[in-house]
């Protein structure tokens, strides 16, 4: 039987009139399980939170940041049999990725466990899966040998790569946390010849005497836009770069800066709101 853990959270529904690019940044980078939903003219968001974590301080900053919010109680679930019904399986042309809490429906040349955790990736939001439907346009095209998984997370996209390719891969994050997890993965999955390290950017001796064919990476817009540099010297003349965690409003933006580095955009995806982009380095 499965265990019944009573986690007690709340909801906050606040309203904003206008979401511009750089608070919609703030927004994602400052606070954990939030959803934003456009409502005509204002923008609706929810932040999902443990009750010790709602007191008179956080609810200054809800009360200065947003219009209007209110408090909603979230009724108490079983949420280990959540995350098995919520267990969808992931599917592209090549891959099948779940959680490993129910039966594979449909089996295709990869099969991948990756389960909810801490760590980002799962297979399930838009950003991951568009990041991953790009990898195999490239891989079912090109050959790369020196591969980059920068901000791994779960770990998933390096093993995306590991299947396809064959090739070693190193994947790296800043995230300390992440790195239990990504290792439990990799075992769950018997993969092997995939370097994990902890990592900013390309802050890293190891890094910089390194050029790659390929570089993935599932980040946020502003991170992508401090990285544009490092992106270009890293990449080998022809190498690509595989980038998502990138809105559709922000696309223009993001693609303008990067062709300056000699970034040139070669293909989108898109899903909802969200976009993934491969760009082909031109130059030296």
């Amino acid at each position: 039987m499965l265990p019944k853990y009573k986690i007690i959270l709340k909801k906050i529904s606040s309203t904003i009139k206008k979401l511009d690019n750089k608070r919609l940044s703030f927004l994602l980078e400052n606070y954990d399980n939030i959803a934003i939903f456009p409502n005509g003219n204002y923008i609706d968001v929810e932040l999902w939170l443990e009750n010790s974590k709602i007191d008179d301080i956080f609810l200054r900053k809800i009360k200065k940041e947003f219009l209007s919010y209110e408090i909603t109680d979230v009724l108490e679930k079983n949420w280990i049999l959540k995350n098995v019904e919520d267990d969808k399986e992931i599917e592209s042309d090549f891959f099948s990725i779940s959680q490993g809490l129910t039966e594979p429906k449909k089996k295709k040349k990869f099969n991948l466990i990756i389960p909810a955790s801490t760590a980002f990736g799962t297979g399930t939001h838009e950003s991951t899966f568009l990041a991953l439907k790009n990898l195999e346009f490239i891989l079912k095209r090109f050959s790369c040998y020196e591969i980059l998984d920068l901000g791994t997370g779960s770990g998933i996209l390096a093993f995306v790569l590991r299947e396809m390719t064959k090739m070693q891969i190193l994947a790296t994050d800043i995230d300390s946390k992440t790195k239990e997890c990504f290792f439990y993965n990799m075992k769950n999955n018997q993969l092997n010849n995939i370097f994990f390290q902890i990592n900013e950017g390309f802050k890293n001796k190891y890094l910089l005497s390194r050029k790659f064919d390929l570089i993935a990476s599932n980040i946020l817009l502003n991170s992508h836009k401090k990285l544009v540099k490092d992106y270009y010297l890293r990449l080998k003349k022809n190498g690509f770069l595989i980038i998502s965690g990138i809105l559709g409003t922000q696309v223009n933006d993001i693609t303008s800066l990067f062709d300056k580095f000699n970034l040139k955009l070669i293909k989108k995806t898109y899903s909802r709101n969200w976009v993934s982009l491969i760009f082909k380095k031109k130059g030296f």
